[in-house]
C-alpha cells in the first residue's frame, strides 16, 4: 500500500465586493482598484445595483466596470469574459422588485442564461 501525501491545491486570488453598483467617478475608482489586484474571479456581497435595482441599470452600474468577468457579456462597454468569473447573490437591489425573476435579467442584461451562471447567481453561499 502506497503513502498518502497531501498537496494543497494551488492558491487563488479573488475578490469580494458589496455594496456597489451606481455609475459614477468614485465606481470607476474602486474598480480599478480591484482589477489591479488582479483577481482570478469576483464574488459580490449583495446591494450590487443602485438606486432600485432596475434591469435598465445594470449595464451602467455593473457592466460597465466589470465586463471582462462577466461571462456571455452582452452590455455596451466591451467584451465579457470567455468563461464566467463574476458570482452574484440575488439581493434586495440586484434584482428589481418588479421583474419576472433573476433568469429574465440574466438573459436579457449581463451574464450567461447556462445554468452554471445562474446557479452561481442564485448561490446564497457566496454572501
Amino acid at each position: 500500500m502506497g503513502t498518502l501525501v497531501w498537496q494543497p491545491a494551488a492558491a487563488q486570488r479573488f475578490a469580494a465586493i458589496g455594496d456597489y453598483g451606481y455609475a459614477s467617478p468614485a465606481e470607476r475608482d474602486v474598480a480599478q482598484l480591484v482589477k489591479s489586484w488582479k483577481p482570478e474571479f469576483i464574488i459580490t456581497l449583495g446591494d450590487n445595483n443602485y438606486d432600485a435595482g432596475e434591469a435598465r441599470t445594470i449595464d451602467a452600474n455593473i457592466g460597465q466596470y466589470y465586463h471582462e468577468f462577466i461571462g456571455s457579456y452582452r452590455g455596451s462597454y466591451g467584451p465579457g469574459a470567455a468563461e464566467n468569473r463574476f458570482f452574484r447573490p440575488s439581493a434586495i437591489t440586484t434584482w428589481p422588485r418588479t421583474a419576472r425573476g433573476p433568469t429574465s435579467i440574466i438573459s436579457t442584461c449581463l451574464a450567461t442564461s447556462g445554468t452554471t451562471t445562474l446557479r452561481a447567481a442564485r448561490c446564497t453561499s457566496l454572501c
